[in-house]
């Protein structure tokens, strides 16, 4: 344990210190987003709640507790492209759950994970065309705007690289590669995608519950 800490101190120390500084609120930030995520799952219908052990859907959104809570870390220690993968992980893993849990409502868990299973071989089951999936949903447009925008800096591209580039250090940008480097602006807009990550998620909370209910209601007629 000590050499954990003194590998933290080592490698993070400065980048965790300038970050207190300047952000003292960043824990209460992220703790506000999960306040909120909180309150939606509190006001679920009781008739979906009662099925929640049987949902892939409500454990990708409780798994979004613990995500959260490892981003605080990422954004003590300066792992600001950390963040922007776990989030774009949470905007899959809701979409996938969503559409699996719909569609075969009356499914038992291990059966969802082999239809989850043979969706993944297919391919095109993430991104944009998931989310086309996504019957009915309000804020599909903004799903898909924000998820290309966490994935130009989850994949290498122009705005991954300029941020090393155009901010590196007197001594070079190669060796500064060797550890994370406090950046106050993508700092601000790790926040900013966090909390559009969380209120899209409530998002597709409302949504789901109430295309669950529909189908749910079709289903008994039938019956």
């Amino acid at each position: 344990m000590k050499d954990f800490e003194n590998h933290i101190k080592d490698a993070y120390g400065n980048i965790i210190v300038r970050t207190e500084a300047d952000f003292p609120d960043a824990f209460h930030k992220i703790d506000s987003i999960l306040d909120k995520i909180r309150a939606s799952i509190r006001d679920i219908d009781s008739r979906v709640f009662s099925k929640r052990n049987e949902l892939l859907f409500a454990i990708r959104l409780v798994e979004c507790f613990r995500i959260y809570n490892w981003i605080k870390i990422c954004l003590s220690c300066g792992s600001y492209q950390s963040i922007f993968r776990e989030l774009r992980f949470i905007l899959d893993g809701l979409a996938q759950a969503c559409y699996i849990d719909l569609n075969h409502i009356d499914a038992s868990l291990t059966c969802k994970l082999e239809v989850y299973k043979a969706l993944g071989e297919i391919g095109g089951f993430i991104g944009s065309s998931l989310f086309d999936r996504i019957k009915d949903f309000e804020d599909k447009q903004k799903l898909k705007v924000l998820y290309k925008e966490l994935s130009r800096f989850v994949h290498p591209s122009v705005e991954e690289s300029r941020v090393w580039i155009e901010s590196s250090p007197p001594d070079g940008t190669v060796d500064s590669l060797k550890f994370n480097r406090y950046d106050p602006l993508l700092f601000t807009q790790s926040i900013e995608k966090c909390r559009s990550v969380g209120e899209l998620l409530i998002s597709l909370n409302t949504h789901f519950v109430r295309a669950f209910l529909e189908i749910s209601c079709d289903e008994d007629i039938i019956r």
